[in-house]
């Protein structure tokens, strides 16, 4: 299952479950759609603590998601910071590979549930731009 929803800082998506590949194609979709509204940079909170681990296939498609995301065409548009909310270290190693892969992880930073302080640092990541790993 996914959630697209916009925020007061940009998006938040949530993904959880077993997300097959039909699925993962409908999300990038709607992702296309959704994204026309916004015409300027944005933040993004990608809650992924009840994803299961994708299979290659639907991996491929979140990859291909991503570029809609990021707005490489437009440096006026696109994500100024993302964070990672992750509970499984297998959910978060792959994330973390796709980050590489594509890119994000400039901007991108990963909150482990398991850190009683996840929340804060999330937060802080996205309002206020402090990286807690630096």
């Amino acid at each position: 299952m996914y959630k697209i929803e916009k925020t007061d800082f940009g998006i938040k998506l949530t993904f959880s479950g077993y997300i097959p590949v039909d699925e993962m194609i409908k999300w990038r979709d709607e992702s296309i759609e959704f994204l026309k509204q916004f015409k300027k940079k944005y933040c993004i909170i990608v809650d992924m603590r009840e994803l299961k681990p994708l299979v290659k296939d639907a991996e491929e498609i979140l990859k291909d998601g991503q570029k809609y995301y990021r707005q490489d065409d437009n440096p006026k548009e696109g994500i100024e910071r993302s964070a990672v909310l992750v509970k499984s270290v297998v959910t978060k190693i792959q994330m973390a590979r796709i980050s590489r892969e594509t890119g994000l992880n400039k901007v991108e930073r990963f909150f482990a549930e398991e850190d009683f302080n996840w929340k804060k640092k999330a937060d802080d990541w996205i309002y206020k731009a402090i990286d807690s790993d630096e």
